[in-house]
């Protein structure tokens, strides 16, 4: 059905978003929520392709959390997942110094990851 098949590409577009460059963009904007935003969806891509998450559409960030339970990832991961929330669902503005520490919150998980 054509459902089946848009929700596939959906899905598809989390593993073949150019994050390196919309990243880029998104910070020279200014726009952090889109950028701390990408950084988490890189992160799931990460976490999905070295077979640390199982990657779903309709997964919410608590069931990605408890899947890594076990995992050297959990607390970073809980720590990015709460930025990424705070950011996104409570619209707040953020300065550039704070949009750098969480960056680097991403970029250390991220490193362990790989």
């Amino acid at each position: 059905s054509s459902t089946e098949d848009d929700e596939d590409n959906d899905h598809e577009d989390v593993f073949r978003l150019s994050y390196k460059k919309l990243i880029q963009k998104a910070e020279k904007e200014n726009d952090y929520p889109v950028a701390v935003r990408l950084m988490f969806l890189q992160t799931l891509k990460l976490l999905s392709d070295t077979n640390s998450i199982k990657y779903q559409q309709d997964y919410t960030n608590l069931d990605y959390l408890q899947q890594l339970h076990e995992t050297k990832f959990y607390n970073e991961f809980f720590k990015v997942m709460r930025s990424y929330e705070y950011l996104l669902y409570g619209k707040f503005n953020i300065s550039a110094a704070h949009y750098t520490a969480i960056k680097n919150d991403f970029i250390k998980l991220q490193y362990k990851i790989t």
